[in-house]
């Protein structure tokens, strides 16, 4: 982080730039970024749970089998609850920002939305309450429309610049 401005040189041009160096305390599924072909767990180890008023990020991935099997229906129908999902999120208490990241290829390598919140409740609470979230986690467990996912929850140990004009 020390470094991204130089590394990242088109960050002296943007409006905002937001940059953290993340510890993961919670992480559960699968995804492809460490082996394509066998796609697994991310982190071998996690650190401890934050202080209760601390605020966390939340990444989550979705992935699925390409080539010639691959049924776009099902990739569309999960793409379509997750905008559900971002849609849901206007407004609600303790959500600092939402994003969705896409990586070249698109579907080579998982699609990750990473949401910044106040704190463990707010995003628990957003995450297992009623609500559209907790409709596409059933449903993503009765329909299988994605072959793996995976969510890892973080503490936020440094931060550097604001989020949607907010400093985390």
């Amino acid at each position: 982080m020390d470094n991204r401005r130089t590394l990242t040189p088109w960050l002296n041009n943007a409006v905002e730039s937001w940059a953290a160096v993340l510890q993961p305390f919670r992480h559960l599924g699968e995804a492809n970024y460490l082996d394509a072909p066998q796609p697994g767990a991310l982190f071998d180890s996690m650190g401890p749970l934050p202080a209760a008023d601390a605020p966390i990020v939340v990444i989550t991935s979705s992935g699925w089998v390409t080539g010639e099997q691959l049924d776009m229906n099902r990739v569309r129908e999960f793409s379509n609850g997750v905008m559900s999902v971002r849609a849901s999120m206007t407004g609600v208490e303790g959500l600092y920002s939402q994003q969705s990241f896409f990586f070249p290829r698109v579907l080579e390598y998982d699609p990750v939305t990473l949401t910044v919140w106040r704190d463990s409740a707010a995003a628990r609470d957003f995450a297992y309450g009623p609500g559209a979230h907790r409709l596409q986690i059933e449903r993503q467990q009765s329909q299988n429309l994605a072959d793996r996912t995976s969510f890892t929850r973080c503490t936020v140990v440094r931060t550097e610049g604001p989020w949607h004009g907010v400093s985390v």
